[in-house]
């Protein structure tokens, strides 16, 4: 079966759970921004959760398939159309014979998932499908996919049911979001009253924001006073550059940073902070460790 990339008003790329082991080379581990949309595309299908998906910017773009199969669709998304006529997102739909997947612009959030039932013909890099724009590494040499651009699957049997995601499990991605902070060494060179700032202050996602890093702005600025060595940055580290904006790390990070970290954002919220538009507001809170640890192995246990 083969999909056709009809029309691209936004980027469509394909990811999956990124690269691993990987930014002791110098790569970053890439993936889908929205983990969490992800992992749950292809929970529907009963696919494994590394099956590639295809990630779609802020939608405005039409696939064609070529012949029966079951797809899933999740993330920013509100519904598609498959041959004219309007479906529901989050959830799975089966395709008769030849189609064509519409997904138009979303009311809120950024990335819309669409799941195959079947497997992707095509080579691994970095032994992920992953597409990492700013380097032009992983699939299709990093690059979103191109109007008339071709993939093969090998498709498995149709789903036979209307699987769908239950409501509770479906974010809003137009609330304010917040953020839990799990603080680093460095946190503590702050002073006393620029840690209250920081937990009282309400950021803006500045429009300069993308799956490399999300910059805030609109709160106090912070200063930690210390110079360091560069070293390595995990998922959502909160570095503070010299204007005392914080500078959220995503998907696309760069492998080491020499600013300053307040700490990390549970991976969680991270997932959902990138669905995050410029301008939407979101606010810090005091996280811990062991909370944000459960929640990720909660994830992974239901979805993986």
């Amino acid at each position: 079966m083969q999909v056709t990339i009809i029309k691209t008003g936004g980027k469509i790329t394909l990811q999956d759970q990124g690269r691993e082991q990987v930014q002791a080379y110098g790569f970053s581990p890439g993936g889908a921004a929205d983990l969490h949309s992800m992992l749950w595309a292809n929970k529907l299908l009963n696919n494994t959760a590394s099956n590639p998906v295809f990630e779609c910017t802020l939608g405005n773009m039409e696939l064609e398939f070529s012949s029966s199969c079951s797809i899933a669709v999740t993330g920013a998304a509100n519904h598609i159309e498959i041959n004219g006529q309007i479906k529901p997102a989050w959830q799975c739909h089966t395709l008769d014979g030849p189609s064509r997947v519409t997904i138009d612009p979303p009311r809120s959030g950024i990335y819309t998932y669409i799941a195959v039932k079947g497997e992707l013909r095509a080579n691994k890099i970095l032994n992920s499908y992953s597409t990492v724009e700013r380097e032009e590494s992983g699939f299709n040499a990093g690059h979103p996919l191109n109007t008339g651009q071709t993939l093969e699957f090998i498709i498995h049997r149709k789903s036979t049911l209307p699987y769908a995601v239950p409501y509770r499990f479906r974010p809003d991605y137009s609330e304010n979001l917040p953020l839990r902070l799990i603080p680093g060494f460095q946190f503590s060179q702050c002073q006393q009253d620029q840690i209250q700032n920081i937990f009282d202050s309400h950021y803006t996602v500045h429009p300069n924001s993308n799956k490399m890093g999300y910059r805030l702005t609109g709160g106090k600025p912070i200063h930690i006073d210390s110079t360091i060595l560069s070293e390595a940055t995990p998922l959502g580290s909160v570095q503070i550059p010299p204007d005392g904006n914080p500078i959220i790390l995503m998907k696309d990070r760069q492998t080491i940073g020499g600013y300053p970290k307040l700490g990390c954002i549970y991976q969680t919220d991270i997932f959902q902070l990138s669905q995050r538009r410029p301008g939407q507001k979101v606010a810090f809170q005091l996280g811990n460790l062991s909370e944000a640890e459960e929640e990720l192995r909660q994830l992974y246990r239901f979805l993986r």
